[in-house]
């Protein structure tokens, strides 16, 4: 017992003064410093110029729109997202304290750059610019300058590639009309699934009822209905996609009582039934979405096509689905 006491108490003084000497060191490591901060509510505009990419986005009665390449309405959340970068883009130190050499740090020319426009108490909008320049080392980075500074800041890696939004990033990704209360049908390969209206049950093909795995089936009316693009592609931008052949072809019956050019409307019913089309194609193991009502073509999460087996063993009590991610 003695012998441990003592062996204890040499270790402690082992350890105590690594982790003081740990504490002293991580200490002195320089605390990341912000460049400039907002009230993120009050942004109206930001725009971005990176490799070739440049996009607007403008915020109108408090909704966010990309304006340039196009014009359209954004994914708020993605939108709101890079306005909360800018305003965490923080610098860990500032290199020079003058813009002497700026070529030194690749900031004699900057092709790329980001730019938010910020209303101050007046509503009037102040404008605020960070200027990327060359890689840094340590950190791991990038230099950057900031309108009405003299100073080149070094910046962390992930503060500018977090700006680097692509237009794919930005559009609105709701695209299929159905949610998961709306839908009565669904069929895709040899499967056929229907709601029995009297008691609200599903049916899958001549399974009968008490041998159907429900969890199964509400995978895949809640992956349908909760359905949203991880990115937005226009039809040209997906030459190099591959998108010739097609996987899986998934028809839905909805309730919705919307009307869309494509999506086929059941006559004869006593309350409005759309019929949508899904078509589904993969290319290097991504997901990718096409429907008749537009001409953009829609990433979706991986694990979406992997809800749909195309035989009807996944309906079979004891099976268990994959979670899809919606």
């Amino acid at each position: 017992m003695k012998k441990n006491l003592i062996l204890l108490g040499f270790l402690i003084a082992l350890a105590v003064p690594v982790w003081y000497g740990y504490r002293q060191k991580k200490t002195k490591s320089p605390p990341a410093k912000r460049l400039f901060s907002f009230i993120e509510d009050d942004a109206c505009k930001w725009e971005i110029m990176w490799k070739g990419n440049h996009i607007i986005c403008e915020k109108f009665s408090n909704q966010w729109y990309i304006v340039y390449p196009e014009k359209s309405f954004a994914e708020q959340a993605e939108v709101i997202a890079n306005v909360k970068n800018f305003n965490t883009a923080d610098y860990i130190l500032a290199v020079q304290d003058n813009t002497n050499s700026l070529a030194r740090w690749g900031l004699d020319r900057t092709e790329n750059w980001y730019r938010i426009w910020v209303k101050d108490n007046k509503g009037i909008p102040a404008e605020f610019t960070i200027y990327e320049g060359n890689a840094s080392q340590a950190p791991q980075g990038f230099y950057a300058r900031f309108s009405g500074s003299s100073n080149v800041y070094s910046l962390e890696h992930w503060v500018i590639m977090a700006l680097r939004k692509s237009i794919a990033d930005l559009r609105y990704r709701s695209f299929f009309p159905p949610e998961p209360e709306t839908i009565i049908g669904v069929k895709y390969g040899p499967v056929t699934i229907t709601r029995n209206e009297e008691d609200l049950t599903w049916r899958v093909n001549d399974l009968p009822t008490n041998e159907i795995n429900m969890r199964t089936v509400d995978d895949i009316v809640q992956a349908l209905g909760y359905m949203k693009a991880f990115k937005v592609y226009e039809s040209d931008e997906t030459d190099k996609f591959n998108l010739s052949t097609s996987f899986l072809t998934i028809t839905v019956q909805s309730t919705d009582g919307k009307s869309l050019k494509g999506a086929a409307a059941v006559t004869g019913q006593s309350e409005k039934i759309n019929t949508y089309v899904l078509t589904l194609y993969n290319h290097l193991n991504k997901v990718y979405a096409t429907v008749p009502w537009s001409s953009r073509i829609y990433e979706l999460m991986d694990s979406f096509g992997k809800v749909f087996i195309t035989n009807t063993r996944q309906f079979h009590p004891g099976y268990t689905a994959p979670d899809p991610m919606y």
